[in-house]
């Protein structure tokens, strides 16, 4: 199944080396706000994947500066996405509502694989915020 994730250049690079245990992280299940209806396991590393690229080139996340940033496809085997979909919710780009919905799906860390990356594009949205700073 397609699905879409956005990387920092180190991301990348720990994906393309096979560095799995260097990417991923911990997410409580008691976190202040609610930013998603996923359900983690304690001491567990996830990945968050959109199921359409445009939810990918969509979000709002906090850019460090002089770093660049790539819109990634997986195809990542249906069996492991079934039932882990949820909602994630990003602050809006508009003034009709104060946050927008999009499908994702978590996959555990120890689950993924290098060879799920199919293709990678540096981000043109980014790179226009990074000259913007």
């Amino acid at each position: 199944m397609k699905v879409y994730r956005y990387l920092d250049e180190e991301e990348l690079n720990n994906i393309l080396s096979g560095n799995i245990d260097k990417i991923g992280k911990e997410y409580s299940r008691h976190a202040k706000g609610e930013v998603n209806t996923h359900k983690y396991k304690e001491g567990e590393k996830y990945l968050h994947f959109f199921k359409d690229k445009k939810g990918c080139e969509e979000i709002s996340i906090v850019m460090g500066k002089g770093k660049n940033y790539y819109v990634c496809e997986f195809n990542i085997p249906f069996r492991h996405l079934l039932f882990r979909s949820g909602k994630g919710y990003y602050v809006s780009h508009g003034y009709d509502s104060d946050y927008e919905t999009f499908k994702e799906y978590i996959l555990e860390t120890s689950k993924f694989k290098s060879e799920y990356l199919t293709s990678y594009t540096l981000s043109e949205k980014h790179n226009q915020q990074g000259r913007e700073m």
